[in-house]
Formats: structure tokens, C-alpha cells, sequence
């Protein structure tokens, strides 16, 4: 049963995630779709049960958006709630979020990050 609101869009997008509990560090994802109430982040090569937030947890999502000519490298902050483990795969988990707030800011260090290829400029 589809539970879902609002539209949901694929966005594909690297993303971190980092949970409320500091113990469990950044985790790296693919933020698979988004809407505007949720999201869902697929976390390759992680553990279902390894240094994953649990349902109920608060994480804070950075999703980097395509670059452009026109701005500062931009990321989307969701702070967010996990609402359920989905995949069969345990090697290959996926978290939905549900959306608390989100706002667009200049990425906090963007000479750390990985320069994008040329087919993610937006102009």
C-alpha cells in the first residue's frame, strides 16, 4: 500500500546522512526520490544493522544539488525522521524519511568535495 502524499521526484543526487546520535558519523548514500514531505536514501555497501539511524531516529540529510554556472555550489538540508528500512538486499538498504524542514544552502566545503562530471552542469 502506497502511503505517499505528495508527488515524489527521482533525483539520483550523492547525499550524506548524519544521524542525530554523533556516535554513528556521516554515512554516504544515493538520494533515490524526493518530495515534498519525504524522502528515501539508498546507502550502498553498508549492513542493514551496521551504523544505520533506526526507525523513529532524527538524521540530517545533505543532498548536493547540480552544479551551475550561475550559484555557489548548493545543497538541499532536510532534517528528517526515519520512517521505515526498505530493500530486500541487506547490503543495499534504503531509509525513508519523513521531511521535517529542508532550505538550500552554499555547500558548507566545497574544495572537499569531488569535482562533478561535465553532464551534471546545469547552465
Amino acid at each position: 500500500m502506497d502511503r505517499r502524499h505528495k508527488l515524489r521526484h527521482r533525483v539520483q543526487r550523492p547525499c550524506r546522512v548524519e544521524p542525530a546520535e554523533e556516535s554513528l558519523g556521516e554515512i554516504a548514500g544515493i538520494a533515490i526520490d524526493i518530495s515534498r514531505s519525504g524522502l528515501l536514501v539508498r546507502i550502498p555497501g553498508v549492513a542493514m544493522d551496521d551504523l544505520l539511524p533506526k526507525v523513529g531516529e532524527t538524521a540530517r540529510i545533505v543532498i548536493d544539488l547540480p552544479l551551475s554556472v550561475n550559484y555557489e555550489p548548493r545543497s538541499l538540508e532536510c532534517t528528517a525522521r526515519v520512517v521505515r528500512v526498505a530493500g530486500q538486499d541487506k547490503d543495499n538498504p534504503a531509509l525513508a524519511f519523513e521531511i521535517h524542514r529542508m532550505k538550500i544552502q552554499n555547500r558548507r566545503d566545497p574544495s572537499s568535495r569531488q569535482a562533478a562530471p561535465l553532464d551534471d552542469q546545469v547552465q
